[in-house]
């Protein structure tokens, strides 16, 4: 994951720079954003699959390895909600300044 550094003008900074500033924090915005949405629809994939399986599991070691599925998405859905939640405090904390 790459670490996009924060943007402090001076008071020499132009408008087209402050501009461009801003149109490239938008830009790693956005590919946030869209990394975030691949994720969910990665996780929505993963939940369509084990509700499939599950009518059809028959034994012990079906039903196991969907549970594992489930605890991994679980998992990769608590991480994204950590990281959902500290872009956002971050955020938050920026825009007081």
């Amino acid at each position: 994951m790459r670490h996009v550094p924060s943007v402090h003008p001076s008071q020499d900074t132009s408008v087209d720079d402050m501009q461009h500033m801003t149109c490239a924090l938008q830009a790693a915005e956005m590919q946030r954003l869209l990394r975030a949405e691949v994720t969910l629809d990665i996780v929505e994939s993963w939940i369509d699959k084990a509700q499939t399986q599950i009518p059809s599991a028959t034994s012990c070691d079906v039903l196991r390895a969907i549970r594992n599925e489930l605890a991994v998405i679980a998992t990769t859905l608590t991480k994204v909600e950590h990281k959902f939640l500290h872009h956002f405090s971050q955020k938050s904390a920026g825009s007081v300044v």
